[in-house]
């Protein structure tokens, strides 16, 4: 007979719970990858409002100008 010899109420109990964890660990590496995609698009606009910037400031858009 073996060790682990649990009831069939016994394993689903068990089953339950290691879902339940395992559905939360989940739904927290969602949440940050979400804030990972919305700081790396916040960075990329940031990027791009920096860039604007530099040209109107500095470069006047004179041809031949490239930042």
């Amino acid at each position: 007979m073996s060790a682990f010899c649990y009831s069939k109420g016994e394993v689903r109990r068990k089953s339950k719970k290691i879902l339940g964890v395992v559905e939360k660990s989940f739904q927290k590496i969602w949440r940050i990858r979400n804030k990972l995609v919305l700081l790396h698009r916040l960075k990329k606009n940031n990027a791009s409002l920096a860039q604007l910037v530099e040209q109107l400031t500095l470069n006047q858009w004179v041809q031949g100008s490239s930042p």
